[in-house]
Formats: structure tokens, C-alpha cells, sequence
């Protein structure tokens, strides 16, 4: 037999073979703790950190060190920017408009790109690199929001996990996760629109603007 198996049947000749089930190995997707398991279907595994959602990303997933190149948050990534003491590191750019930037960083290779926006016609690119790339605020020249830009900044050299995962359809949204050892509260499962609140416009022609609500506006 060409595997490994227990015989269930004879007929006519012939054998069948039952194999053993090969375990299938699935990625966390970061470190942290079993919250709780949900038999032959998955676990909730549970972390302590910050979050950053994104609204574009490759479907691709990766971790590593995190790095600034960019010293502002409209910072253009370059090609003349990347060299091979970025291997393994997550890197961060405001913008890009340039294709041999992101084929640079996959040669080198890093192991995610970060970015506040990329010109449109870079998104095929983009689309088929092996390692993930996550757009924080959109498509153009948009640099990434002054919230997100600090969270990044303050938290160099620290391990971050890559989700881009991005379905539009179901809502879900690449995500930035950089674990601390503080712990945390649980992110809210929705969000109430009240005075005071911090808001992120994520449409034109202010995509990335951070504010507070004064006033819910509502319409009948």
C-alpha cells in the first residue's frame, strides 16, 4: 500500500484502506492565551495590546520587528530607503507612489509593509507580494492619522503581528496587533456615537482626519 492505513472492506478483488488523519497545523496569528475552544470548529485566543485596524490589505500574514522609515506621516517610502539590515523587519511609510520600493522590500525581504496609503496603480503589485501589506487610511496620497503614527512611533523595535485579511462584504478589516505586557480591556463590540468620542474619517476629501464628536447628527 502507498500509505499507512487499516483494511474496512474486501470486494471483488479489491481493498479499502482507511488512512489516518494527517493533523493540520493553524497559525494563531500572535501570541497569547486560549480563552476558550469550541470543539471541531476553533479557539478564541485572547492577548494583551494595541490595535490598529487598517482599510486595505493583501490577505497575507506575518510578524516582526517593527521599523519607522518614515520621520513624518505623509513620508514617501523610496526604493534608496531599503536595504538588507531591514531583513525581517515590519517597516512603516506614509505614502508610496513608487513600484520598485515594494519590490525592493520584497527582495530583501521584510516581513510586512505598513503603509498610510499607495497610489492606485501599484495596487496589483501590492496585491500579489508575499508578505503582507496594509494600507492604514486608503488609496492616494493620504498620510496615515496622527493616532496611528504615534502608536507606531512610541512602539519601534517591539514584535507586531499582521493580519490583512480584508472582506469589505463581512466588515472585516486588516489589523495591526502589537502585544504589551500591560494588560487590557476587551475592544467594544460596538461603539455608541456620543459628544466627545474620537472619530477617524476614513472617506474623502478628509480620509485619516482625526476629531471629537460635538454633535450626533441624525436624519429621519
Amino acid at each position: 500500500a502507498p500509505v499507512a492505513g487499516q483494511v474496512v472492506a474486501i470486494y471483488k478483488g479489491q481493498i479499502l484502506l482507511e488512512t489516518q488523519p494527517q493533523p493540520y497545523r493553524l497559525l494563531a496569528g500572535l501570541p497569547g492565551q486560549i480563552a476558550e475552544v469550541f470543539p471541531e470548529r476553533g479557539a478564541i485566543v485572547e492577548t494583551h495590546g494595541a490595535l490598529i485596524q487598517g482599510v486595505w490589505g493583501n490577505q497575507q500574514s506575518n510578524h516582526g520587528l517593527l521599523t519607522m522609515l518614515a520621520e513624518t506621516p505623509d513620508a514617501p517610502l523610496k526604493a534608496d530607503m531599503l536595504d538588507l539590515t531591514l531583513r525581517g523587519s515590519v517597516i512603516v511609510g506614509g505614502t508610496c507612489d513608487q513600484a520598485e520600493a515594494l519590490k525592493s522590500a520584497a527582495e530583501i525581504p521584510v516581513r510586512g509593509i505598513i503603509l498610510g496609503s499607495l497610489s492606485a496603480p501599484l495596487l496589483p503589485l501590492a496585491t500579489d507580494l508575499n508578505l503582507p501589506v496594509i494600507l492604514l487610511e486608503g488609496i492616494g496620497q493620504i498620510p496615515i492619522n496622527r493616532l496611528a503614527f504615534q502608536l507606531l512611533n512610541t512602539n519601534q523595535k517591539r514584535e507586531v503581528y499582521l493580519q490583512a485579511s480584508w472582506n469589505p462584504a463581512l466588515s472585516e478589516k486588516p489589523e495591526i496587533v502589537i502585544p504589551l505586557p500591560a494588560e487590557g480591556k476587551a475592544p467594544e463590540e460596538a461603539v455608541e456615537v456620543a459628544p466627545g468620542r474620537t472619530v477617524r474619517i476614513i472617506l474623502p476629501p478628509h480620509a485619516g482626519v482625526i476629531g471629537k464628536i460635538i454633535q450626533p447628527h441624525s436624519t429621519v
